[in-house]
């Protein structure tokens, strides 16, 4: 899901009181197309269609000293990742974000800035933390959209033997040295439960991986307290000193299939909610009614979804078709070919999060409309 805090800094960009143009831009240096700068190439022809587009020529001309800008960011950007995203609004200001995720080139010019791709790799690969752990040593890594974002390590304090035989004339000794022992690893995974709890505090993470020896990530996993026992969703086999390439793969391989899963129980918990009349509702005009009265917590759309209707420019209102003004403000109403970037933009301006479906998942919405959400009140 995309919180709030994530896409804070792009409230800014959905007012409708201005431009926005919205960049997608393919770097990944492993693609012949994209070395020696070709990239940059690519991103003209994307601008050069959306100009063509623009028929007022005051808005071709904030269009083309967008246009500008962008081409000039470009040419001095260095990619370290294999994607970026661009907003640039007519006020002057400018958002910028790398993704070491697969990213389509495409440039959108509207009146507020296109974020449902951004929308849908943060709803895909959403925060994992990853504990890789052994009998004396540790480390919490934060990953994200490719990326391993910062990470923690532990070392035991107290030295950990391990006796693998034991003689029959040191039995009790030997044991007293192995009893010894333990109760290091296991004051050593409780500091490990501690590290990923202060870890949960300071960076909120959707998911848990636990990775080591299988016998020291069953009892770490016990060690867990209840809410990040539920966040677990797998477990690796990686070393303590694994690259930050391993761990990244690790979670990509978990990301597809957990996403999925999550998403077949989420559409369950709406249609059992809107069934239940409790805070949900599956029905689009109910959905962007309570879209616009800033009651949605969560707004749940199909991936691909595309219903037309109308959006006001000035306080960005969504509507289905046939409506012809704005209930709230009595603006006319601008019609769109696809309500879902209009219907993002506005959730995400309230705070709302994002639940992106996909397969399965959106088959079984789309027999409901496509559309729904979980409601505040």
């Amino acid at each position: 899901m995309v919180t709030k805090n994530e896409l804070q800094d792009l409230r800014s960009y959905q007012s409708g009181a201005n431009y926005v143009l919205s960049i997608y831009l393919d770097t990944d240096q492993s693609k012949v197309a994209n070395l020696n700068r070709g990239f940059e190439a690519a991103l003209k022809a994307e601008l050069k269609n959306a100009e063509a587009r623009i028929q007022d020529p005051a808005e071709k001309a904030i269009f083309n000293g967008l246009m500008s800008r962008a081409l000039d960011f470009a040419a001095s950007h260095t990619p370290k990742a294999r994607g970026l995203v661009l907003f640039l609004n007519s006020e002057g200001s400018l958002w910028m974000k790398e993704l070491n995720i697969p990213t389509n080139t495409q440039a959108i010019w509207d009146k507020t800035a296109f974020v449902v791709p951004l929308a849908e790799a943060l709803d895909e690969y959403r925060r994992y933390a990853v504990a890789i752990a052994t009998r004396s040593n540790a480390k919490v890594c934060m990953v994200q959209l490719g990326r391993k974002e910062k990470e923690v390590k532990l070392h035991s304090s107290g030295r950990v033997r391990h006796i693998k035989t034991t003689g029959m004339d040191h039995l009790y000794s030997q044991a007293g040295i192995q009893r010894n022992a333990d109760e290091h690893v296991h004051a050593h995974l409780k500091q490990v439960v501690k590290a990923l709890e202060r870890a949960a505090a300071e960076t909120p993470f959707d998911r848990l991986v636990l990775a080591g020896l299988n016998g020291v990530t069953n009892e770490l996993f016990n060690l867990l307290p209840k809410g990040l026992a539920s966040r677990v969703v797998g477990t690796a086999a990686l070393p303590f000193d694994a690259t930050d390439e391993q761990i990244c793969s690790e979670v990509e391989k978990l990301e597809t299939e957990v996403e999925r899963r999550f998403e077949l129980d989420r559409v369950a918990e709406l249609l059992n909610a809107a069934g239940h009349r409790t805070r949900a509702t599956t029905n689009g005009k109910e959905t962007l009614k309570a879209l616009n009265e800033r009651r949605v917590r969560d707004l749940v759309l199909s991936e691909n979804m595309k219903v037309a209707g109308g959006r006001c420019n000035a306080c960005a209102a969504v509507y289905p078709t046939g409506v012809p003004r704005c209930d709230y403000c009595n603006g006319p109403l601008e019609p769109v070919e696809n309500i879902l970037p209009a219907a993002v933009a506005r959730a995400l301006a309230d705070g709302a999060g994002i639940e992106l479906l996909r397969d399965d998942a959106a088959e079984r919405l789309n027999t409901h409309g496509g559309m729904g959400a979980f409601l505040r009140y």
